[in-house]
């Protein structure tokens, strides 16, 4: 998410980030939601601070033995208000969330301006490049309604309990400790072996 004190020192600068994300100015939109709900909250802290002001004088007038009726009808009002505005606040407050997480992020100077992912330029490559993986994954996922799955039992790797599939032929381990689908894919891939 954006950070909202940027957008308001650098507009211009935030609106040209974005114009590289293929989008118009946002600042506007932006700065006018914070504006409101900023307002908004001003109104609030002076509301409250008025608000203690009269409770202390309810205690004064109440020591003192006069009728305190009138200022705490006063005090029940300004409570209605900040309710009100409270609600005001909340409302812009989602409003400003959302239109701002909405937004792409910032690219950095460095990305080449572009549609899409064609656009690129490749800095460099690392390793060879093979597809043998990921046809072996592919056939997996393609057939992945052949799966019989076998109860879950103790995996001798951890002892931990997990999932066997039969596929094929071929015994498959769905491995439980592998936190991310990736590593568990990987944990797939290296696990086939032929009943």
């Amino acid at each position: 998410m954006h950070d909202l004190r940027m957008i308001r020192e650098n507009p211009s600068e935030f609106d040209a980030a974005m114009t590289r994300r293929g989008l118009g100015a946002q600042s506007p939109s932006i700065l006018s939601l914070d504006e409101k709900r900023r307002a908004i909250q001003t109104q609030l802290q002076d509301l409250q601070a008025q608000r203690n002001e009269k409770s202390k004088e309810i205690g004064k007038v109440k020591s003192q033995g006069g009728d305190a009726q009138p200022i705490m009808d006063a005090v029940s009002a300004m409570k209605e208000q900040m309710t009100a505005l409270e609600e005001q606040e909340r409302a812009l407050g989602a409003e400003l969330t959302a239109l701002v997480a909405a937004l792409p992020n910032i690219m950095a100077d460095d990305v080449p301006d572009g549609e899409d992912e064609d656009d690129n330029v490749e800095v460099r490559k690392i390793g060879e490049i093979t597809n043998q993986a990921a046809l072996t994954m592919l056939k997996l996922v393609k057939n992945w309604a052949w799966l019989i799955l076998k109860p879950r039992r103790k995996c001798p790797a951890h002892g931990l309990l997990c999932s066997a599939a039969q596929w094929h032929g071929w015994s498959v381990h769905l491995c439980n400790s592998s936190l991310i689908p990736i590593q568990q894919s990987m944990a797939i891939r290296r696990s086939l072996r032929h009943c």
